[in-house]
């Protein structure tokens, strides 16, 4: 498996907009959300990510805010992008059991 810090870049500090946690950087999605064309490094516009503590799917808004999916924009994934994002959710899910349970406190 990857190191989950692979491609992660800061950000400005936001809340999600599901459980509302200030995230401060987001994983890189080395595909477009319409396509396989590799991707500049750093999020763009269109970008998908998740949200590293409830694991809600979201997407760079222009100004490169973060916005929760839409059910229309998750139907229109390609297949691959869309089992990249439940690959990476399941990745972070199984991270924080296993920080849990060494008793990490950031794991709450």
């Amino acid at each position: 498996m990857t190191d989950l810090m692979d491609g992660v870049t800061p950000m400005p500090p936001m809340p999600c907009p599901a459980c509302g946690r200030v995230m401060t950087a987001s994983g890189e999605s080395p595909f477009d959300p319409h396509g396989t064309e590799p991707r500049p490094q750093g999020p763009q516009p269109g970008d998908t990510t998740i949200c590293a503590y409830c694991l809600v799917i979201l997407v760079f808004n222009d100004d490169l805010t973060i916005r929760r999916m839409t059910a229309e924009e998750w139907k229109a994934l390609p297949t691959e992008v869309a089992e990249g994002i439940i690959v990476l959710q399941f990745a972070v899910r199984q991270a924080f059991k296993q920080a849990r349970g060494r008793g990490d406190p950031t794991s709450n």
